[in-house]
């Protein structure tokens, strides 16, 4: 075996072991799958998570984040994150209320139909909703209910994919 050859071994190894690490420990590539994220996130985007949180202190209120579906290890769902541990959480006359206080939702196009009884977010738990709440299956309905940390594969930063839909993921 020829020296280039050996080098070139070599350098195919040592990519495959780097693209393993970033994948398992700092981001990987996520498929938003139906509209419940609408305007913000379209279907087919594949957006970048984060997997580099230091602890659930790390996901904050407006946050967007993939869920591993409990019904089905093999699925995510892409949701925000509305309410922390510990809020009290209400959904009244088409607005969400953290704590008493009306929550501001710059990125929604809708206002939230529907009602939700005040409960508080237990410790360790997270109230998600999607952003086109009329087509959203979140923590309002007991098939998703409040999201255990645990579940949290990541906290999206970017869509990467299509180029037309190219942005930094925000508040």
């Amino acid at each position: 075996m020829t020296k280039k050859v050996y080098e070139l071994i070599i350098l195919v190894v040592v990519a495959i072991i780097l693209a393993v690490c970033i994948r398992t420990f700092v981001a990987e590539i996520y498929i938003v799958y139906g509209d419940s994220m609408l305007p913000n996130l379209h279907d087919g985007d594949k957006i970048m998570i984060s997997k580099m949180i230091d602890d659930i202190t790390s996901y904050q209120r407006g946050d967007i984040v993939v869920i591993d579906d409990h019904l089905d290890r093999n699925q995510n769902i892409v949701k925000r994150i509305i309410a922390l541990p510990g809020d009290r959480i209400a959904i009244q006359d088409n607005h969400v209320f953290i704590n008493g206080d009306l929550l501001e939702e710059p990125y929604l196009n809708n206002s939230t139909e529907g009602s939700y009884v005040e409960a508080v977010v237990p410790v360790g738990k997270f109230f998600v909703m999607g952003d086109n709440r009329s087509c959203s299956l979140d923590s309002r309905y007991s098939e998703i209910g409040f999201v255990e940390y645990t579940r949290f594969k990541g906290k999206a930063f970017s869509v990467v994919w299509p180029p037309a839909n190219w942005q930094i993921i925000t508040r």
